[in-house]
């Protein structure tokens, strides 16, 4: 479990991280998500003890990240923003040495390293030097050497970052797999990534979290007004009673074909127009064909809540 308690973070005069909280529970799989500057990489580094917050409190596993590092980092794997390696070792040297220094005795290593390299698919690559792989074998890579000795937490700072379509669904795969065993952050600014992937996401913006959800919680809390289909067929245009109804805010579109009006209805999110309509309709005589709520996709709940407009 990881708990962030009112955390600040500053570099000389530039607020990183401004007064973050949030929860993140045992076996859940969730996406740090915002745009590039928006601090996502500085609370994961403060999560995995590389920075100490300003302000605030941060625990893993009820121990806190300034004064317990060594007890957290021993439950904790981490793959860095652009998965730093050492161009010049094999595969198999590198893995070996990050389990020398994660503290595993010799007896126990060989079992880890095969263990590892079985989870992560990289065989094929194990006697090959880093320098000559693929940006999808290297991700692999770093994914075995977060995932050493099976921590129980695992932090991915963009782990799809420069891949191709292909290996990103690789590596998805790979992430949901080992979500199923651990508490995992993943970092992301690929929106699809993080709903293929995640349970939860946590949307962070100039320093501050601004929502956090499901995407379903995410969209009522980023749309004041949601849009609604309607197809009815009556004698008149129905436009007017229609915004005459509590919680329409306007027909943003309409057409019409032999009695048949097509709108779509700009609805306050909190009003439930439905059954209103619905009695309009019985009143009228009108015959309802189609009622529906329009569900805005992730990328527009994201540019809402970061106001990237």
């Amino acid at each position: 479990m990881i708990e962030v308690k009112s955390v600040s973070k500053y570099f000389k005069e530039v607020k990183a991280i401004d007064d973050v909280s949030f929860r993140i529970e045992k076996g859940e799989v969730v996406g740090f998500l915002g745009p590039n500057g928006a601090g996502k990489t500085t609370m994961l580094r403060m999560i995995t003890g590389f920075f100490e917050p300003n302000k605030g409190e941060i625990l893993v596993n009820g121990h806190d990240v300034v004064t317990e590092k060594v007890k957290i980092k021993k439950g904790l794997g981490y793959l860095a923003e652009n998965n730093p390696l050492y161009e010049d070792m094999l595969v198999h040297e590198y893995l070996r040495s990050m389990a020398s220094l994660k503290g595993f005795s010799k007896s126990r290593l060989n079992e880890v390293i095969k263990q590892t390299v079985k989870d992560t698919g990289i065989e094929t690559v194990y006697y090959r030097p880093i320098s000559e792989l693929s940006k999808g074998f290297r991700q692999r890579v770093g994914l075995a050497q977060a995932i050493l000795g099976h921590p129980e937490i695992l932090v991915l700072d963009e782990p799809t970052e420069g891949l191709d379509p292909n290996q990103r669904i690789d590596i998805r795969s790979l992430i949901t797999s080992l979500g199923k065993e651990k508490t995992v952050i993943v970092s992301t600014h690929i929106l699809s990534e993080a709903t293929a992937m995640c349970d939860r996401l946590i949307i962070i913006d100039k320093g501050k979290v601004v929502a956090t959800g499901g995407v379903d919680e995410l969209q009522i809390s980023a749309d004041k007004n949601q849009r609604v289909h309607l197809d009815i067929e009556a004698k008149d245009d129905v436009r007017n009673e229609l915004l005459g109804v509590d919680g329409v805010v306007d027909i943003i579109s309409s057409t019409t074909h032999n009695n048949r009006y097509q709108y779509i209805a700009l609805v306050e999110t909190a009003k439930n127009v439905t059954p209103i309509i619905y009695r309009h309709a019985s009143q009228h005589g009108w015959i309802l064909w189609d009622l529906h709520q329009e569900k805005a996709n992730l990328e527009n709940i994201f540019r809402s809540l970061t106001k990237q407009e």
